[in-house]
């Protein structure tokens, strides 16, 4: 075999062949960064305007209030910033509340001593109105205190005790800081039946005496006309017993007084001292009261108290503070007086004296009184 020819030169290119097919979709890429933000848009129209609010229109410093429908400027209450005025638009510099009124007052809260007293830590400059004693009190850091004026016009009254057979009391009014007293000695008891023989007329007594309101006072009626027949009886305040048998026997007429600050005998302030007793005809109680009583009549008679000592009686029946001379049953004799010293007992007693000792611008009288005693007070 021969050897190879030679290669021959590369022939032309053949026409193009038909396009394929189109290949399927490839997977979506990863997303790409966010772009920049795009201008603003334009402003959109106003809105509707909204319901007036509760402010109105008013002066200077006016308040706002509601008058129950709409609210409304206060030109009563003002308020600067500083200070508060109630009645004015004007309230003072110095003041953090000025009230100004031509027809009305400041009215505190009310409180009794009870309620006052359970509050917590009351401030110093606290004040409030006491109904339990009708002043004004305020706390001065330490303790309250009170304030109670005089009334711009003083209470004015009186009041009249009758015999009662107890003691009975009075109670200063509100604003009354003096009183003026009357008393009236009982009379002596009787030395008969048909009164033909009365016994001694109790005294009189008047005076003034300083008092402070709310305060009690304690009043002594004499008891008057009290005798006795066959027992042993006195009358009460004072008056001395008296003894009787077939005959009557008067017991002394008991003093009327009042007293302040207790009950003793010391703390009598007046005294109207009772009459004496009186026995058979001619044997005649002494007339109660004055600086020294009336003595009795007759034989074995009893003298009048004085201001230092009762009246000697009949077998040593001697009066005494505040008491007349009492018998027994040794002797029928009749009572002495009751009064600042009683009268000595006897068939004719002294009377009782009577006192002003306690009071100021204080008068007496000897022998005025019948019947029962009686006390009267003015203010």
């Amino acid at each position: 075999m021969g050897n190879t020819g030679a290669i021959g030169a590369t022939g032309a290119v053949g026409a193009a062949g038909i396009t394929g097919n189109t290949g399927a979709k490839g997977a979506t890429g990863v997303t790409g960064a966010a772009g920049a933000n795009g201008a603003n848009g334009t402003n959109g129209s106003t809105g509707p305007t909204g319901a007036t609010g509760p402010l109105v229109s008013g002066s200077n410093n006016n308040t706002l209030r509601h008058n129950g429908t709409s609210w409304v400027a206060s030109s009563t209450i003002s308020n600067d910033g500083s200070s508060i005025g109630i009645g004015t638009s004007s309230p003072a510099n110095s003041s953090v509340l000025d009230v100004t009124s031509t027809s009305k007052g400041f009215l505190p809260p009310r409180l009794s001593d009870a309620q006052r007293d359970a509050i917590s830590s009351p401030a110093a400059g606290l004040t409030i109105f006491n109904t339990t004693t009708g002043c004004l009190n305020f706390f001065n850091g330490a303790a309250w205190m009170q304030l109670c004026g005089n009334p711009l016009t003083p209470p004015s009254g009186s009041q009249t005790f009758s015999y009662t057979g107890g003691v009975q009391t009075f109670t200063v009014p509100t604003g009354v800081t003096s009183i003026q007293i009357e008393c009236w000695g009982a009379q002596g008891g009787n030395g008969d039946a048909a009164g033909t023989n009365p016994g001694g007329l109790g005294g009189y007594a008047k005076g003034n005496l300083s008092v402070t309101a709310g305060e009690t006072l304690y009043i002594y009626v004499g008891q008057g006309l009290v005798y006795s027949i066959g027992t042993i009886i006195g009358a009460w305040n004072g008056g001395g017993t008296a003894h009787g048998n077939v005959d009557y026997r008067g017991a002394g007429g008991g003093a009327s007084d009042v007293r302040q600050g207790g009950t003793a005998l010391s703390n009598r302030k007046i005294v109207a001292g009772g009459g004496g007793g009186s026995s058979i005809t001619d044997y005649h109680g002494g007339a109660g009261g004055g600086t020294i009583a009336g003595d009795g009549s007759g034989g074995l008679n009893g003298l009048g108290g004085t201001q230092t000592a009762g009246g000697t009686g009949f077998n040593n029946y001697n009066g005494s503070l505040g008491q007349g001379g009492n018998c027994d049953a040794s002797y029928y004799v009749a009572g002495g007086g009751g009064g600042y010293y009683g009268g000595g007992a006897g068939l004719g007693a002294g009377g009782g004296s009577g006192y002003i000792g306690g009071v100021t611008s204080g008068t007496m009288s000897v022998g005025i009184r019948s019947g029962h005693g009686q006390v009267v007070i003015s203010w």
